[in-house]
């Protein structure tokens, strides 16, 4: 057996996985204990070693928690290399294999995926290659778009030849497959947006729209279906999506450019106000008594048994805590009552039974209610592993709340 490489103060651990041109490592640092994953370029051509800097550079620029994070480039190295962020969890290709995703999460996993697509668009970048197996959701139930290996500035002179396509056939724009020039179109953030949209519309209908595999013949399919159908629309596989959800996935899918939802900010804010009810006018009468607020002491808590589960809620705030959880965002009217918020959450602890595998751990989750669904739920643990701490990210995005605005925390303990 041959040993396992080094990268400075990093020793690898294990191989996460290998590709055409790169390994991916799992990395300890020798010194302080910490760990990472370093990407190696294993086919140092001077093609391929000038794309692997740059596609390190790039990501080093940007600074989102949607976005997969690079902390350092060894651009001097042979081979070269780069260390990011450990990432373990699931991708949205493999997600979307157990069936269709709930409305409400998928509209959450992807408002947070494009909220990063648009700083990454900000500084000029081009992914080029979004689908669903480019988006993986972490340990925490934070969704990351993962591989800039073809991303590009444009104001870069091409890298590849005119009129050759880059990407992933299936989810291309159709304006790139009769274009002249490929890299021009992709220059848009209209490319991206359509990738982004048509991977929702699989996370809603629970399979890819197009074949994998068929050579020519499946190709010859995928570009003739590009160019027929106006836009995308989850409905037609899976009648039960809302219809105010697959309008906004037609808009992100329009076929004719000019048509569809120009920019990845435009998609977060569609895909977050999806299901939020439009503002209740002004009451112009005398004015009611005024809401009370928790006390200023501390937070308010409920515990509550449930068989094998035990929740412990903080409620970090009605308006007011949403605004530092979340930038603002979404924005339905009025904040829920805590009381019937936290009534609710033991109402339906059962949910969360399936989630316990017999060893005790904790998982502390935080989420949004929102419009009576759950949005931006994430969750963190040091006793439970990643399937559980899916697990009950999954069964939060089932329960339902009252109308208005509340953001939680709460320590999910499972026996």
């Amino acid at each position: 057996m041959e040993p396992l490489p080094s990268f400075g103060p990093w020793r690898a651990v294990e191989k996460l996985g290998e590709g055409g041109v790169c390994v991916v490592w799992h990395v300890r640092n020798e010194e302080d204990g910490s760990e990472g994953a370093i990407k190696v370029l294993s086919d140092a051509t001077a093609d391929n070693v000038e794309r692997f800097v740059r596609e390190a550079q790039m990501l080093m620029e940007i600074d989102h928690p949607n976005i997969l994070g690079v902390r350092s480039v060894a651009a001097d190295a042979r081979p070269p290399w780069y260390l990011m962020e450990l990432l373990r969890g699931v991708d949205l290709d493999a997600l979307r294999a157990k069936g269709p995703v709930s409305p409400w999460h998928a509209a959450s996993l992807i408002a947070q995926v494009a909220d990063g697509l648009a700083l990454v668009h900000g500084l000029g970048i081009r992914h080029r290659d979004i689908k669903p197996a480019n988006i993986v959701i972490d340990a925490r139930g934070i969704p990351k778009l993962i591989d800039f290996g073809i991303a590009r500035r444009v104001q870069d002179t091409h890298q590849t030849t005119d009129g050759m396509v880059v990407g992933t056939a299936a989810y291309l724009a159709p304006e790139v497959w009769e274009a002249d020039d490929p890299h021009a179109v992709q220059d848009t953030e209209a490319s991206d947006v359509y990738a982004l949209g048509q991977t929702l519309c699989e996370l809603l209908i629970g399979r890819p729209i197009y074949e994998r595999s068929g050579g020519n013949t499946a190709l010859g399919k995928i570009l003739r279906d590009k160019l027929e159908r106006e836009a995308l629309d989850p409905r037609d596989w899976n009648p039960e999506v809302p219809e105010a959800l697959a309008a906004v996935v037609r808009d992100a899918t329009r076929r004719e450019p000019g048509e569809r939802i120009a920019t990845a900010e435009a998609l977060r804010l569609r895909l977050e106000g999806w299901d939020v009810p439009p503002p209740r006018p002004v009451p112009t009468g005398p004015p009611t008594a005024p809401i009370r607020r928790p006390s200023a002491a501390g937070a308010m808590a409920w515990r509550a048994g449930a068989g094998l589960i035990a929740i412990a809620l903080l409620f970090l705030g009605t308006l007011g805590g949403l605004i530092a959880l979340w930038q603002g965002r979404p924005r339905p009217p009025g904040p829920a009552d805590p009381r019937a918020v936290g009534a609710a959450l033991i109402a339906q602890a059962g949910a969360l039974r399936p989630c316990a595998s017999g060893r005790p751990a904790t998982v502390t989750a935080t989420w949004v209610v929102s419009g009576g669904r759950t949005w931006h739920s994430r969750a963190d643990s040091t006793t439970a592993d990643a399937a559980t701490t899916t697990c009950v990210l999954r069964a939060l995005d089932g329960l339902t709340w009252p109308r208005g605005t509340l953001a939680v925390t709460a320590p999910i303990e499972l026996r």
